[in-house]
């Protein structure tokens, strides 16, 4: 018998409580800056890890 495999995908919606078009949008820059500076940092893990992989193998 195969395994069924379901695929669950979550979203998360913000809200930002105000009024103020400029405060909202300060808001939302903060958000994505935040958003991008995990995106490298998770980059730099994993290129970090392939690294060590590679030079693991490289002086055996």
């Amino acid at each position: 018998m195969e395994k069924e495999t379901m695929i669950l995908t979550r979203k998360i919606q913000l809200l930002i409580d105000s009024e103020d078009k400029e405060v909202i949008k300060a808001a939302k820059d903060q958000l994505y800056s935040w958003q991008r500076i995990c995106f490298r940092a998770a980059n730099m893990i994993m290129s970090h890890h392939f690294v060590q992989e590679q030079v693991k193998d490289f002086f055996i």
